[in-house]
């Protein structure tokens, strides 16, 4: 099959209906056909690097440059995802890619680092850039900063109702993108460290180990608490048509071209002719995923999204391997299967399965099946068996050439280092000679108590709006902190409360407190007078450029993520940023209630433990084990980083607690049980 194969035929858009686009995933060359096939009228995919979905085949430029003439000759758009986090030393690296994008003229780039925005715009700009749902823009003043940062299109957080997605896109001239169909993340997208935390592959860097897919117990109950069924917003399209949204995205870089080719052709059709949109949904009940679930489209709910007893794999489920033999397993099942159809084997453990071709099918008595997969280590009896793909379906999608001159490029930017230079002399390490300031962080009124006579140089009240208007009331105390407190917002401010939180910085800047932690970008506009603003550490900073676009936003300041290393913290490290030696990491943080209560939790290795909280309309799943790097005091001061945050967010407020952690802080002693994270096997 040739690459002049006639795309799906579709049928005319009412002239009353505005036209939105319907944009699908490529994870191969393979699914890249289909999707054209199937009618999307965009296409994205991800390179060798620096993108979300690394475990994905991708492509590399050079594919890229045969691609993206391919798909313009069938009218279809080419966007390129650049969606991970950047450490300092891989900038000249992206700067390279940056090059080789904009000379192969894609029609956009999907992004999340701000330093990379910040390269892009100024060095690239005839590259059109989309915020990365990876950026957790989920109200409008998410969409006013993002207008300032030069986005063009923003991919909302998928956690959003309908409600609020309506008055973001109807507040904004920017392109507004919503997730259709496809698996969920559990965590907010840009706010997970939970892979990276229990094995240094951080999600945020493309590396995920789909930790919210594991099993977990919680007072003697066990369970897949953290594992949502699918999106399918497939009866909805009518209205995402009408309240003003640009693009419909289906998510699935992992998933294989059969799957792409069902779900793309069905939405094309649901698309085109709403009348169709029963009998699609049948097509799609067939896709190859997971169940299916409206997420939060009407309104936050706490059921019908999480189904905790059954693994819940991709795929349809065939059932447990029964035996394990040389190159072949053993699994009891109802479906016929075939030489050529795929499986995906799920451990026991929860951890990521393994997908694999079936070679050979020899059926045995009592409806067994004997499956010739070639590789069977560290499958065994007990894991789960998916189908996740026919061969006997679809079109062979491996054999397709695309028969197109290839646009040309050049691969290296030859100004890159100049531009490398010019990021270094606007950041500055400002390595100047600065005494050491203590801030110690808290969310609860009672630490606030315990800390009205402790020797610090500041207070971080990371309080629920309700507890900051009891601060607020209560003169005494607050008069006590007045001169050291600052005010930490959430990470996640829903639409309507955005107002509310404006009157609470109004209210405490007129008894004089204009100190406050962002936990996002979108809460700059929040505020009438400028405070005096740190980015905490949800505001992503891994390089020198984001601390420059962070500063230019109007921060005084940013603090290094927990999920940092030491060797990046060294290229990176200024005065103004702030370093946190102590805290309970949250791993996930969600709109979605797990199907347990706040509590202890298990994971199920038997060596890790949680503790599930609840918090600002949230849920955090916090780990046990507390981050410390206190007696690395030194190093960070050689870094140039001379603030320093205890974190007792997630504690019970115990002065034992509080002196522990301080003597340790004093003496540059190490906590006893804690853990260092990625502070010095390195961030991946």
């Amino acid at each position: 099959m040739d690459g002049n194969s006639d795309t799906t035929k579709r049928s005319p858009v009412s002239q009353n209906t505005r036209r939105i686009e319907l944009l699908a995933p490529a994870g191969s060359l393979e699914t890249f056909h289909a999707a054209i096939d199937a009618g999307a009228d965009a296409v994205y995919l991800g390179l060798s690097d620096f993108n979300a979905r690394l475990r994905a085949k991708n492509f590399s430029a050079k594919t890229l440059a045969f691609c993206v003439p391919y798909a313009r000759s069938k009218k279809v758009k080419l966007y390129v995802v650049l969606n991970t986090l950047i450490k300092q030393i891989e900038l000249e690296n992206v700067i390279h890619v940056l090059w080789q994008l904009q000379q192969l003229r894609v029609d956009a780039v999907i992004v999340q680092d701000p330093g990379l925005i910040k390269i892009a715009r100024e060095y690239f700009p005839r590259l059109k850039l989309h915020a990365s749902t990876q950026m957790a823009i989920h109200n409008t003043g998410g969409i006013l900063v993002a207008e300032r940062l030069g986005i063009r299109r923003v991919v909302l957080s998928r956690e959003l109702t309908f409600g609020e997605i309506e008055s973001i896109s109807k507040n904004t001239a920017l392109e507004i993108e919503v997730f259709v169909h496809g698996a969920l993340c559990y965590s907010i997208s840009g706010m997970c460290l939970a892979s990276s935390f229990l094995g240094g592959a951080s999600g945020n860097r493309g590396r995920c180990t789909q930790v919210c897919r594991r099993k977990f117990s919680s007072e003697g109950h066990e369970g897949f608490f953290f594992s949502p069924d699918d999106l399918s917003l497939i009866d909805y399209l009518p209205r995402m048509q009408r309240i003003g949204v640009s693009s419909l995205k289906i998510e699935g870089r992992m998933k294989g071209a059969e799957y792409i080719h069902t779900v793309v052709s069905a939405y094309r059709k649901a698309l085109d002719n709403h009348e169709l949109i029963p009998e699609v949904k049948e097509t799609l009940a067939s896709d190859f995923g997971r169940s299916k679930t409206t997420l939060f489209s009407e309104g936050i709910r706490d059921n019908g999204i999480i189904q905790s007893s059954s693994a819940h794999g991709t795929g349809i489920h065939l059932g447990e391997i029964t035996a394990v033999d040389g190159n072949g397993i053993t699994v009891k099942t109802g479906e016929k299967l075939l030489g050529g159809d795929r499986v995906r084997i799920h451990p026991k453990s929860g951890f990521e399965g393994t997908s694999l071709k079936i070679t050979g099918v020899t059926e045995k008595n009592n409806g067994e099946y004997l499956l010739t997969v070639g590789q069977t280590a560290g499958i065994h009896a007990g894991d789960t068996v998916y189908l996740v793909g026919r061969k006997s379906s679809g079109r062979q999608y491996e054999k397709r050439q695309i028969n197109v001159r290839p646009y040309r490029f050049r691969p290296y930017c030859p100004f890159g280092r100049r531009i490398l230079r010019k990021i270094s002399e606007k950041s500055g390490r400002h390595l100047r000679k600065a005494r050491h300031k203590l801030y110690i962080k808290v969310d609860s009124t009672a630490w606030l108590f315990q800390l009205q006579d402790v020797h610090c140089d500041g207070i971080i009240a990371a309080l629920a709006r309700e507890d900051m208007m009891k601060l607020y009331v209560n003169t005494s105390l607050l008069n006590r902190i007045n001169d050291r407190v600052s005010l930490a917002m959430p990470p996640f401010v829903k639409e309507a409360d955005l107002a509310k939180w404006s009157k609470v910085a109004r209210l405490f800047y007129e008894k004089g407190v204009n100190r406050w932690f962002a936990g996002n970008i979108g809460q700059v506009p929040v505020f009438e007078k400028k405070p005096e603003l740190v980015a905490d550490s949800h505001i992503w900073c891994l390089n020198r450029a984001s601390q420059s676009v962070i500063s230019e936003l109007g921060f005084d300041g940013s603090c290094y993520s927990v999920e940092d290393d030491f060797f990046n913290l060294k290229t990176i490290g200024n005065s103004h940023g702030y370093a946190t030696l102590f805290a309970h990491v949250p791993l996930f943080i969600s709109r979605i209630k797990p199907l347990i209560e706040t509590g202890a939790v298990q994971d199920d290795s038997g060596r890790e433990r949680y503790f599930l909280s609840a918090k600002h309309g949230l849920y955090y799943l916090v780990g046990a084990k507390p981050f410390c790097i206190t007696h690395r005091r030194d190093r960070l001061d050689d870094c140039g980083i001379k603030k320093f945050i205890l974190d007792l967010s997630f504690c019970e407020c115990k002065k034992s607690l509080l002196r522990e952690v301080l003597t340790c802080y004093n003496k540059k002693e190490k906590v006893p049980g804690s853990t260092l994270f990625n502070f010095k096997d390195g961030l991946k």
